[in-house]
């Protein structure tokens, strides 16, 4: 049987709002319209339209206004601890990420558009490295420093393809090939570009672990027929 790639669906939280991300520009988002959610584009109702699409076991959270500098969304995070104990959070809120490890569970997630220089590491549980691009370009102060160091990775490493983000340009094979050669034991997850099924066989098949996505789950190009065929 085929290696399953592990699936895990963004939330892109700002205002107490699901929106709908593309390539990065975050002053342009909007709430979020899906047929997953039709009341709306509240966080719990959007997950649950999720949940019951796939049984994934992981879902990404990127706290937009914590990113930009305003408070997390704390009470989100309680409600789906509460709603969904078994359930993994993977979390970027900022410089308030380590702190909400520490006290909700979390897995914390770092990107380069935000990281300090290595070596050190920067929470103290497991942690989620996110490589930033735009543009094609590395984004962070320290992000050529990192992308130096990969003996300062953790286990899971995420490409983060900004511009690709809600485009439906596929995701960005020529650079998940040549990262993943870095660190060949790390599980890498791709996220920006992925389109339909056809997208995660190509990843599949270049040895990722798992993709992060939206788009193509909110549209119905990945159905859930598709995803339990595909998808852990």
């Amino acid at each position: 049987m085929s290696r399953l790639l592990r699936i895990i669906p963004v939330l892109d939280l700002l205002g107490g709002q699901v929106v709908h991300a593309r390539q990065g520009r975050r002053e342009q988002y909007r709430p979020l319209r899906s047929p997953l959610a039709p009341s709306g584009s509240e966080p719990l109702q959007v997950l649950q339209g999720l949940l019951a699409l796939h049984g994934f076991d992981t879902v990404y959270l990127a706290d937009l206004d914590a990113l930009q500098g305003a408070a997390p969304h704390r009470e989100v995070l309680e409600r789906m601890r509460a709603s969904h104990p078994r359930l993994r959070l993977w979390v970027d809120a900022g410089e308030h990420t380590a702190t909400l490890a520490d006290e909700y569970g979390i897995t914390g997630v770092f990107g380069t558009e935000t990281l300090a220089a290595p070596p050190s590491a920067p929470a103290k549980h497991p942690w989620v490295l996110s490589l930033d691009f735009r543009d094609g370009l590395p984004l962070g102060e320290h992000a050529a420093a990192w992308l130096a160091a990969p003996g300062c990775w953790p286990d899971d490493v995420v490409v983060m393809s900004l511009e690709r983000v809600g485009a439906a340009d596929g995701p960005d094979l020529p650079r998940l090939r040549e990262l993943r050669a870095r660190a060949p034991h790390a599980r890498w997850h791709a996220a920006g570009g992925v389109r339909d099924a056809a997208d995660l066989r190509r990843l599949r098949n270049l040895g990722l672990h798992g993709a992060l996505l939206a788009s193509a789950l909110h549209d119905g190009r990945l159905g859930a027929a598709q995803l339990r065929r595909l998808a852990l």
